[in-house]
């Protein structure tokens, strides 16, 4: 029989680009089935954002991976949005792969903002009004402790259906992507 071609990568993930949480990252996969690898150095407990601001291809995945090498999520199609807010397990190196499918021929573009939600919160004291404002894609973070468990309400003033709030607690996310409606 014919002798079938193949071709790889064995990528070492203490290599990978620095990225800074917070400063938005462009790259290209060239080929758009290559595999680019970012790092960033997180403590346990850190919460982040995983934030997609764009992609060149439907065929894109990313996935994350802890300091031990489990998967923390992923992979996830990248043009099906945001991930999360997740919490970290460990302090230690991370490592975001962005992926491409193994079928996918050309070259890709995509762009994220890795952003840091545990060092970015604006302390937020229950029944006092918040306003804010800025662009397009922006995320603002606030925090509040309570002394035991107990019942809060989101009272929205703002109607736009194009914003949306989520509520992360120590069992995790409460609500997701609610809109301010």
């Amino acid at each position: 029989g014919a002798n079938p071609n193949y071709s790889f990568r064995l990528l070492d993930l203490s290599g990978a680009a620095v990225l800074t949480p917070g400063t938005a990252v462009s790259g290209t996969l060239s080929p758009a089935n290559a595999s680019n690898l970012y790092q960033f150095t997180a403590n346990a407990g850190d919460q982040y954002l995983f934030d997609y601001q764009s992609v060149s291809n439907g065929e894109t995945w990313w996935r994350l991976v802890d300091p031990y090498g489990s998967m923390v999520f992923g992979p996830n199609r990248m043009s099906d949005g945001d991930i999360g807010p997740v919490t970290l397990g460990y302090a230690g190196n991370y490592t975001l792969l962005i992926e491409g499918r193994i079928t996918t021929g050309g070259t890709t573009n995509y762009a994220f903002n890795v952003q840091d939600l545990t060092t970015n919160r604006v302390p937020l004291t229950l029944g006092a009004a918040v306003t804010g404002g800025g662009v397009a894609g922006q995320r603002d973070a606030y925090s509040f402790n309570l002394a035991s468990d107990a019942q809060v309400y989101f009272d929205a003033q703002t109607y736009d259906g194009t914003m949306s709030w989520t509520l992360t607690g120590p069992r995790g996310v409460v609500v997701s992507k609610h809109g301010f409606t």
